[in-house]
Order: C-alpha cells, then sequence, then structure tokens
C-alpha cells in the first residue's frame, strides 16, 4: 500500500500542472483513499494525506470487464495481419579448412553453388 500511496505522491509532484487543473480519477483494487482519509495513519501515510489531500482526487474500485466485451475490443482493435512471403536469396555456401604442419601449410575449401554443386579447391604451401 505504501508503494502504491509513494508511487501516486511522486506522480502528483511530477506532473503538479495536471492535478491542480483537472480532477484526477485514481482505479485501484486496493482501498487507496480509505487509507488517505484515515485519521488514525502515522509517519510516511500522515505527510502524505496532508500534501494529496490538497488534490482533487478521487479514488474508484476497479470493475469486472465481462468477457464477451473484452472479446469484442480485442476484435475491433485487432489489424489482420497478414502473412509476409518467404524470400529465398540463393546464396553461395563456402567451407574452408585449413591445416599448418612441419613440411608446410594447406587449405581446403569447399564452395557449394546455389543448384547444390559442389567445388572444391586444395591449397598447398611447402
Amino acid at each position: 500500500m505504501q508503494k502504491l500511496l509513494y508511487a501516486l505522491l511522486i506522480t502528483s509532484r511530477k506532473l503538479h500542472h495536471y492535478f491542480d487543473e483537472h480532477k484526477v480519477t485514481v482505479v485501484s483494487d486496493f482501498p487507496l483513499g480509505d487509507v488517505l482519509h484515515n485519521h488514525d495513519a502515522t509517519g510516511h501515510i500522515s505527510k502524505w494525506t496532508v500534501e494529496l489531500g490538497a488534490l482533487n482526487i478521487e479514488f474508484v474500485p476497479r470493475k469486472a470487464i465481462k468477457s464477451q466485451i473484452l472479446a469484442d475490443f480485442i476484435a475491433k482493435r485487432m489489424k489482420i495481419q497478414q502473412r509476409t512471403p518467404i524470400v529465398i536469396i540463393d546464396h553461395w555456401k563456402t567451407y574452408f579448412d585449413g591445416s599448418l604442419k612441419l613440411g608446410g601449410a594447406g587449405a581446403g575449401v569447399l564452395f557449394i553453388s546455389p543448384d547444390g554443386k559442389l567445388t572444391k579447391y586444395v591449397l598447398q604451401i611447402l
């Protein structure tokens, strides 16, 4: 509860120009209004009550949304998504194998064309 009230306090400080000019409605599952209007509050909450009490804030409990209304809302807001076509770009594949020996160095290169044709090259340096 204290974290929610503190978040509301920080928000009211940062957006004071909105809180000063307009009526703000806070929708929450927690009874924040009851906590702020409690005369037995002590500590930080009592300080926050003084600061938030000067603002025009209304606390409203969250109402349940029926499943059909939610489904209709989602159906109206959803865009029809078209599948993007899969573009296959033909590339050559290259595999490289190199080695170093006392007698010299060597390398093997294998090229695979987009058609699947194999081309092999072997290099030796003595």
